[in-house]
């Protein structure tokens, strides 16, 4: 589950204390625990742009009545992402907090493939990315 920036500023949200037992990017979590279409939503909405907030899957439970941002996410993506910084200018992230609480926690990639799930493209960021590479070889002889 994910919200976009236009979204964020209109739903409640704050960060959990730290990573679920069974939050994705935890790398003592169990695997494959979730389908493989929450992970493919995971890399089309919070990848791309970086604009776009992870939830924790509780946020979804019955009887919860706060949109919590995933611990795991905010403390894996770090302020690289556009959407934790934005959560940390509302106030609603602590720069100064340790999200991860201790644990080790995977990159995007990593989570991706520990959970055996392709690693997409990054839309137009990758071609660009990679335009620029053969730019710079070219350059370079």
């Amino acid at each position: 589950m994910s919200i976009n920036s236009k979204e964020m500023s209109n739903r409640p949200t704050v960060a959990k204390e730290g990573p679920c037992n069974d939050c994705p990017w935890r790398k003592d979590a169990p695997k494959e625990h979730w389908h493989p279409e929450h992970f493919e939503d995971i890399a089309r909405t919070c990848r791309g742009d970086g604009m776009a907030t992870m939830l924790c899957h509780k946020s979804a439970a019955d009887g919860c009545t706060t949109n919590m941002v995933c611990a795991g996410w905010v403390a894996s993506q770090g302020t690289e992402s556009i959407g934790v910084r934005l959560l940390i200018m509302q106030g609603k992230v602590d720069p100064s907090k340790d999200y991860s609480a201790g644990h080790d926690l995977y990159t995007f990639d990593q989570m991706l493939k520990a959970n055996k799930i392709r690693i997409p493209n990054r839309g137009p960021y990758d071609h660009n990315i990679e335009r620029l590479r053969h730019l710079m070889q070219k350059q370079n002889g």
